[in-house]
């Protein structure tokens, strides 16, 4: 416990920097399309022509996916602005690099606050090489390594991502490498103290091994009362069960454990970034062609609850039945139960789960590609 305290005290003044250029500087739009930019700065320094090829023409396929709505990108600006500002209050001036502080000294932050802020947000977007689809087509027409440096959007990047890598980075790997190590061993010598029995000091300085009423009054102690521990998540594989049950989040309320095709279509929204569908899609659906994945009752079934436990990383995880026969795959957990990362509770947690009928149906109706499903047994 020791070496961890050591750990998180070393990284204590840092961990918040971590989050803000990981999950804040470098995530907004125009940030992420600022990552092709820097991956053919880097093609360019290691003078590899193939790698600079490459880097290139996925920057063009990007501006051409790209969603480029105008409304996305007056939201990402202020965003932008919001964060740059945070940064600049929150992060301890010392840890800020000299560019922040330029920053804020131009567009006075200190004296304006966000308004100062929003300023420098608008002039980054306005003078920007990458803030429109035409801009970027543009910037891509005509690359070279100088073109890319004198760019203000790439330095900016570069500033943090630079900042990230070599100075914020490695003080969380020491952290993570303290952490786990340290971790293992306490870890460790808890199981090891709940399988034993409790050993006391006498005022001579011998060991004495509680016996009888006394051992079985220590029992009751938290310290050494044997529990049903986590196994430690060491990138092995690991197996759970659970049930497929639905839950009542509030009084009145009850969430089934299955979801159906209709409801699909209930949330369908033509154009929508999140609820759009395809008109191949919408048709089947609407038809009910579902070939052999129908459930008894003509329904295809989407997505079902289980009473599993779930945390980022085991998404994609497959859901098997008692007979080993493959059901579903994990992907998320229930609104209710974002608290299960730090306590399980069996009446609110569950696991999302995809049918692997809607998969197969995808690949194979949806998708056109029933020799993909024929290589499969399909247990009925």
């Amino acid at each position: 416990l020791f070496n961890v305290k050591t750990a998180v005290d070393a990284y204590k003044p840092y961990s918040k920097h971590f989050d803000y250029i990981a999950e804040g500087i470098l995530s907004p739009e125009i940030m992420a399309v600022t990552r092709y930019i820097y991956a053919i700065n880097n093609a360019y320094i290691s003078k590899d022509e193939v790698s600079i090829n490459k880097s290139i023409e996925a920057f063009k396929t990007a501006i051409q996916n790209r969603d480029w709505n105008p409304l996305l990108w007056e939201a990402d600006q202020k965003i932008f602005a919001r964060i740059v500002y945070k940064y600049y209050t929150d992060i301890p001036k010392e840890q800020q690099p000299e560019l922040m502080s330029k920053i804020a000294h131009k567009y006075k932050f200190d004296k304006e606050g966000e308004a100062g802020a929003y300023r420098f947000a608008a002039d980054f977007y306005k003078k920007s090489k990458l803030s429109s689809k035409e801009k970027a087509e543009k910037f891509a027409s005509n690359l070279s390594q100088k073109s890319i440096e004198k760019d203000k959007t790439f330095e900016f990047f570069i500033t943090f991502a630079n900042l990230f890598n070599k100075e914020i980075y490695p003080k969380y790997r020491s952290y993570l490498t303290q952490l786990n190590e340290s971790g293992r061993n306490y870890i460790k010598g808890i199981m090891e103290m709940q399988n034993s029995q409790p050993v006391i000091s006498t005022k001579e300085g011998q060991a004495t091994v509680v016996t009888g009423e006394a051992y079985e009054s220590m029992k009751t102690i938290d310290f050494y009362a044997k529990k049903e521990l986590y196994p430690d998540a060491n990138s092995s594989i690991r197996l759970t069960y659970g049930t497929v049950k639905g839950y009542v989040p509030k009084d009145g309320v009850y969430y089934d454990y299955v979801t159906n095709m209709r409801g699909v279509l209930e949330k369908y929204i033509p154009e929508d970034i999140e609820f759009d569908l395809s008109d191949k899609f919408v048709k089947l659906a609407k038809d009910r062609k579902y070939g052999q994945y129908a459930d008894k009752d003509g329904r295809l079934k989407i997505n079902f609850l289980t009473d599993n436990d779930i945390t980022g990383g085991n998404s994609g995880s497959p859901v098997m039945n008692g007979n080993g026969e493959l059901i579903g795959i994990a992907f998320d957990g229930n609104w209710e139960a974002m608290s299960g990362d730090i306590y399980f509770d069996p009446t609110y947690k569950r696991t999302i789960a995809v049918d692997i009928r809607y998969v197969l149906w995808c690949i194979d109706i949806l998708g056109g590609a029933p020799h993909i499903v024929s290589e499969m047994t399909i247990v009925k």
